[in-house]
């Protein structure tokens, strides 16, 4: 007999909706409004990663080129 369980979080659903969020934001916006709003995206990240990176050194070790 196999038991089924309701999934209680789908990655694919919520990466359709962040597309489709992504997708209104930049409804009528120029190319250049488009590259602006990635780089501030861009950034943002960034600085959370560095912030991540700070509290916990050992987990954000690099692997050398």
């Amino acid at each position: 007999m196999t038991t089924t369980t309701k999934k209680t979080f789908d990655c694919v659903e919520m990466m359709h909706e962040g597309q489709a969020d992504v997708q209104r934001k930049l409804a009528g916006t120029t190319p250049e409004e488009q590259r602006e709003y990635w780089r501030k995206r861009t950034e943002e990240l960034r600085g959370l990663q560095r912030q991540v990176r700070e509290r916990n050194p050992m987990q954000s070790r690099r692997v050398a080129k």
